[in-house]
């Protein structure tokens, strides 16, 4: 991801993102090889939040990382419905997940919308049947891999 910020605050986001490196070109993600644009999206709250680029590998093309029944016997299936992050208003995504149930309070906090699922396939049961990509919201430690699904009529730009 690439990001603009105030080099004073530098410090307090490495703290929290330890791979964070003042770059030295103005598209540093391209340069290193992620020049297929993906998400605005904006990582943390209050006073420690950012707001960044993500970008993929051109050719990389990301695969589901939460479909079916949860691998891990100690998680279990959670899902959510929340506006885009592509910056289209009013067009949803629903996310899935497989989570430990004990970071069900931390992580309802930041997502209001967490349910706990009675499907192993919650997003496809509510229409969301179109993958989109699998993404990591937040920073350690609360962050959480997730599955992104699309309405299937939906054109994402």
């Amino acid at each position: 991801g690439e990001c603009c910020m105030d080099p004073s605050r530098y410090k307090t986001m490495h703290f929290f993102e330890p791979n964070l490196t003042k770059a030295k070109e103005d598209n540093p993600c391209e340069v290193r090889g992620y020049k297929k644009y993906d998400s605005t999206v904006t990582h943390g709250v209050g006073p420690i939040k950012m707001t960044l680029d993500l970008y993929d590998l051109g050719e990389d093309k990301s695969e589901p990382c939460c479909q079916s029944k949860c691998q891990n016997p100690n998680e279990e299936k959670y899902w959510s419905i929340a506006e885009s992050e592509k910056g289209v208003p009013g067009i949803p995504h629903c996310g899935e997940c497989c989570m430990d149930p004990k970071l069900y309070t931390v992580m309802h906090f930041f997502e209001k919308n967490l349910t706990k699922s009675e499907e192993d396939n919650p997003c496809e049961v509510r229409g969301f049947t179109k993958y989109d990509s699998t993404v990591t919201h937040g920073v350690w430690p609360v962050r959480m891999t997730l599955d992104l699904y699309d309405l299937p009529s939906m054109v994402m730009v």
